[in-house]
């Protein structure tokens, strides 16, 4: 009489969103480590670039820049694996 049937295609969105769910909040320390290391890598890069500029020393700057910004990526990606 009155009964709402229920749609099975909103069980099997309703089911896909909540596995996704899941699999973002269970990759998230990854992403955290990998954004870390990217951004750590471009800091590193442009101030590195910055002082080639003022010490006119091109391009051990960069190439500096690029080694602090590796160890310090990777330093973070070690303590997000680890913890």
């Amino acid at each position: 009489m009155g009964q709402i049937q229920k749609d099975p295609k909103s069980d099997f969105i309703k089911n896909t969103l909540l596995g996704f769910q899941n699999i973002i909040k269970q990759s998230s320390r990854a992403a955290s480590a990998s954004y870390t290391l990217l951004a750590s890598l471009v800091i590193f890069m442009f101030v590195g670039n910055y002082i080639d500029g003022i010490y006119n020393s091109s391009p051990n700057g960069i190439i500096l820049g690029l080694c602090l910004g590796l160890f310090v990526g990777f330093y973070n990606l070690a303590k997000a694996i680890w913890k």
